[in-house]
């Protein structure tokens, strides 16, 4: 009974979902890059688990509610480079490179980070973030 409304769900759009797989994790990463990108709020919303935090690279420890607030106006473009993945069973740590451009496309920084997933209902959800500032 549960199977065919997780199937329903994921297949209406309102919460994307991907295999149990490495791949499946990387398009989880990069849905949630393209949900920040985007100002999308329904997106992020699916995307982040209910206890998710953030420890920005700033040395801030950001909540869910913190994460989805700071995406309101016109976004930086995010590159993702040097992706890692570890997939252990249900959950999943990738690390790697996230490069921000501005409007004009000029770099204005870049981070290591490491996000931890966690499989539920059919799709990746972030449970944790941490960047820290890469070094030139």
């Amino acid at each position: 009974m549960i199977a065919p409304l997780i199937l329903a769900l994921s297949m209406s759009g309102a919460c994307p979902g991907e295999p149990m797989t490495k791949a499946g994790v990387l398009a989880a990463e990069r849905d949630w890059v393209a949900a920040l990108e985007q100002g999308d709020h329904a997106r992020l919303d699916c995307r982040l688990a209910p206890g998710f935090t953030d420890s920005n690279w700033q040395g801030r420890l950001l909540s869910r509610a913190d994460a989805v607030a700071r995406i309101s106006g016109p976004r930086p473009r995010l590159l993702l480079q040097a992706l890692e993945v570890e997939l252990l069973g249900r959950t999943a740590i990738v690390h790697g490179l996230n490069t921000q451009r501005g409007a004009d496309g000029t770099i204005e920084g870049t981070v290591r980070f490491t996000d931890v997933f966690a499989y539920r209902q059919g799709r990746w959800q972030a449970l944790s973030a941490q960047e820290t500032p890469a070094r030139k």
